[in-house]
């Protein structure tokens, strides 16, 4: 096997799916015997865990007086770090950092591989960001999607450069296996408390069952600028004993494992890790059929249920369904973890990271 050197540049190793995707694969290739490395600007007690092998390089997000200024010394500093590296591959996960690092790998001989975490039709961003992003994709060597709706997006030109890998799912989630439900009370969701997660659509159709339904439950994890407006919701509704906003957890596997039915109602996604690791552990799964994302993991039916985007009524419906169906429900949940096993373990996602980014090899 030859041996690559990797080098993924992302703003920070905690908070969200690009964060999570980033430790897992970064680590799977060093466990391999490749040389990793990883910039970033910032490190906390909640970073996702990385192999030992993997290398960190923390750089200063902040020197400069003004935003221009300190976006070039960004730029200089990821510069410095592709010189001293020199990497077969520099990977820029998403945003500002995407396009500083192709900023700076002008000059140096990697192959710069910008990474799409989300649906790029519905990416949130001033009309000149979202400009500046398309620059930046067009200009890289590669780029690297989670599905095929996501690379049918861009222009047939670009799309002989794009390659899609699906997310990883760690393999602590993949050796879990949730007990086959006997029946639905105890429902979770998480992700960003942000408009795009959509969690008040989830907390209305859970407050209308109740009427049918007193003993379920609705348990949301996860933190972001939208707290206060979900628990004043949550209190308007009158359902602040049933539904209870949780914060963030680092015990996601164990949150699972305590719960019957995964809800994910979000408005768009790219690939949602949280609805990956409620499927591999066998979890009983609802999402919204989000343009890119949940109709590439469930089988509608089959490995789980899909409902329209921002559909309160269809939402209602597919959690009714689970309850009065246990053990279709438990079924739904063995298919949705055989295709999380066959299609997207760190092995199987490593193994075509590598083979698709040689093809893209200066």
């Amino acid at each position: 096997m030859a041996r690559n050197t990797y080098l993924f540049l992302i703003y920070q190793l905690f908070g969200g799916g690009a964060e999570r995707v980033t430790s897992i694969l970064a680590s799977s290739l060093a466990e391999r015997g490749h040389d990793v490395h990883i910039g970033l600007y910032k490190r906390t007690d909640n970073d996702y865990p990385l192999s030992d092998k993997v290398h960190v390089h923390l750089m200063n997000a902040t020197v400069g007086r003004s935003k221009i200024s300190k976006s070039l010394n960004r730029i200089r500093q990821v510069s410095s770090l592709i010189g001293e590296i020199q990497p077969d591959f520099t990977i820029g996960m998403m945003g500002s950092v995407l396009v500083e690092g192709r900023m700076a790998a002008v000059g140096h001989h990697t192959c710069f591989i910008s990474a799409i975490r989300n649906d790029p039709a519905s990416t949130q961003g001033s009309r000149m960001q979202r400009a500046i992003w398309m620059l930046a994709y067009k200009a890289s060597n590669a780029v690297f999607v989670q599905n095929q709706m996501q690379k049918d997006f861009f222009p047939k030109r670009m799309q002989k450069k794009i390659f899609s890998v699906f997310n990883p799912v760690s393999d602590a989630f993949l050796e879990a296996a949730h007990e086959p439900i006997r029946h639905v009370r105890t429902i979770m969701t998480s992700g960003r408390l942000v408009p795009q997660k959509n969690q008040t659509m989830l907390i209305d159709a859970v407050a209308d069952l109740l009427d049918e339904y007193p003993d379920l439950s609705l348990s949301i994890y996860g933190e972001g600028p939208l707290r206060e407006h979900l628990q004043q919701h949550i209190d308007a509704k009158g359902v602040n004993g049933q539904v209870k906003l949780e914060g963030r957890t680092n015990d996601v596997l164990g949150k699972l494992m305590s719960h019957d039915l995964f809800v994910l109602p979000s408005n768009y996604e790219g690939m949602p890790n949280a609805l990956l690791e409620a499927m591999a552990v066998g979890m009983p799964c609802i999402s919204t059929d989000c343009r890119t994302g949940p109709s590439d993991m469930i089988i509608n039916g089959q490995s789980g249920l899909l409902v329209p985007v921002n559909d309160e009524a269809a939402m209602k419906k597919a959690i009714r369904r689970m309850i009065q169906n246990p053990s279709a429900a438990a079924e739904m949940g063995g298919q949705a973890k055989r295709f999380a096993g066959d299609q997207c373990s760190v092995e199987v996602i490593t193994d075509k990271f590598i083979h698709e980014c040689d093809k893209f090899r200066l």
